[in-house]
């Protein structure tokens, strides 16, 4: 008798976990996106900028209302806002997810959202690459430099995100190179050095005790005479 009193105690409890998990397993918040089997958005290549927005509309598929009590990002530049009310059976509520698309680079966020549904949590999921317009190449890296110098990721021309630093530190060599070449061509030669007169010549050392000679003839002479 005791067997089988522990055979149908330990049946209970069987079909009271299965029918918990039946439970658990419903999905009573079925959202209406889906990337790669997941509950997830892909914005795909966007610009700096862009609108950074999705909706995450769900219905409520259970037998009693749904209110969402939290519903937490993983970062600071993903902001969630959703329905406050509770859902009624059959009735449609919202999670909108806004992405800071001023932050450039590849991105890939979670939200989760967190209800009274059986299926609570839900994680729903963001990514993305939010590339530059060309003309706002320079003031996307000196925004991103300001807000996080040293973690900020250096943009190029093409919109792609190079590791922190490397670019700024090839900037700073092309600077110093371009520095010395201008002070190498502002070394230009130094003029001759004027050139010294030349010294009058020295009258001929001959030509003097020729003249001596002569004055003293003329002397002898004009004595004789």
């Amino acid at each position: 008798m005791k067997q089988i009193g522990f055979l149908a105690l330990a049946l209970i409890i069987s079909f009271t976990q299965v029918n918990a998990q039946k439970a658990k397993d419903k999905v009573d918040m079925a959202f209406d996106k889906t990337v790669d089997g997941i509950t997830a958005h892909d914005f795909g290549s966007i610009v700096y900028g862009a609108n950074g927005k999705v909706d995450f509309n769900f219905t409520n598929q259970g037998t009693k209302p749904i209110t969402i009590s939290n519903v937490e990002s993983s970062c600071g530049c993903t902001v969630p806002t959703w329905t406050k009310e509770p859902i009624e059976p059959g009735k449609q509520g919202t999670v909108t997810v806004e992405y800071n698309t001023k932050l450039p680079g590849v991105f890939n966020k979670t939200v989760v959202v967190t209800s009274n549904a059986n299926n609570s949590p839900v994680r729903l999921e963001i990514r993305g690459k939010v590339n530059v317009k060309p003309g706002e190449v320079q003031s996307a890296v000196n925004s991103a430099i300001a807000k996080e110098p040293e973690q900020a990721g250096v943009i190029n021309e093409a919109g792609h995100v190079r590791e922190g630093n490397k670019q700024l530190q090839e900037q700073k060599a092309a600077e110093a190179r371009i520095a010395a070449d201008k002070m190498a061509n502002s070394n230009t030669a130094k003029p001759a050095a004027t050139a010294k007169p030349a010294a009058t010549a020295k009258p001929a050392a001959n030509t003097t005790k020729a003249a001596t000679t002569e004055t003293k003839q003329a002397t002898t002479t004009i004595k004789k005479n």
